[in-house]
């Protein structure tokens, strides 16, 4: 992502990027590796003062689950 957002000169554009979904990489990945990956994530976004839009399904996961991914975003 990192090169990606180099490459586009992110700092000179608006530029929006959109995760979708976290619910299928929680398929896949366990929460903590999910969670490092949206800190992550939110942390190059706001580097490169780039929007960043997340999506999940909350019907999918625990409510633990949905209120984990929520408090990345508080």
């Amino acid at each position: 992502m990192t090169k990606f957002l180099d490459s586009i000169g992110a700092e000179a554009y608006p530029t929006l990027i959109i995760v979708d979904s976290l619910s299928v990489i929680l398929q896949y990945l366990s929460l903590d590796s999910t969670v490092r990956f949206t800190r992550q994530c939110i942390s190059l976004f706001e580097q490169y003062r780039t929007i960043g839009r997340f999506s999940i399904c909350p019907h999918a996961h625990t409510e633990e689950t949905v209120n984990t991914i929520k408090s990345l975003f508080s």
